[in-house]
């Protein structure tokens, strides 16, 4: 696979988590998607890495590994990043906008105001990719705000568009 052949090569390669490792911070990884902890060592040798099995979450499935994003974030905030005191590098892969697109509920905060243009979204898949990151980018506020400091930097960064007809990504 593809993972197999890159893994080995990630202790040679610039990473982010190498750099702050040499600055001094702890590193860590919230990895919603990886049932697998029997790949080996972390290829980015993380100081801590939630998998699946240590998430232990018991709740209803939902989309594609079936774990919502903010009952994943909550968990690394409190089990993970609430008893760091060195500085931190915190690393998350973010799983709910992966189709299949489910209603996921958001817990807490305040109402939305509707965004502009939402009502022009006809399909179905449209809408149902659109509400998934309504709700993704809530989480991710949700943490931000919690966990934002004078010193606290946060970098989103997406990897691809969705194939919300199979064949070509969304525009």
């Amino acid at each position: 696979s593809l993972y197999d052949e890159m893994a080995p090569r990630a202790a040679q390669l610039a990473t982010f988590t190498a750099f702050f490792k040499s600055q001094g911070y702890r590193t860590s990884a919230c990895l919603p998607g990886n049932y697998r902890s029997d790949l080996g060592a972390d290829p980015y040798a993380r100081d801590v890495v939630l998998d699946v099995p240590a998430l232990a979450y018991d709740g209803p499935r939902y989309g594609y590994v079936g774990i919502p994003d903010q009952f994943s974030l909550r968990a690394y905030r409190s089990r993970v990043l609430a008893t760091e005191t060195a500085p931190h590098l915190a690393f998350y892969l973010s799983i709910s906008t992966h189709i299949p697109w489910p209603v996921i509920p958001f817990e807490g905060g305040p109402e939305w105001p509707a965004i502009e243009g939402a009502a022009r979204i006809v399909t179905p898949s449209h809408a149902a990719y659109f509400h998934t990151v309504e709700y993704q980018w809530r989480t991710l506020l949700e943490c931000i705000e919690q966990e934002s400091g004078d010193d606290a930097v946060f970098l989103l960064v997406g990897d691809h568009q969705p194939m919300l007809d199979g064949t070509t990504p969304m525009d």
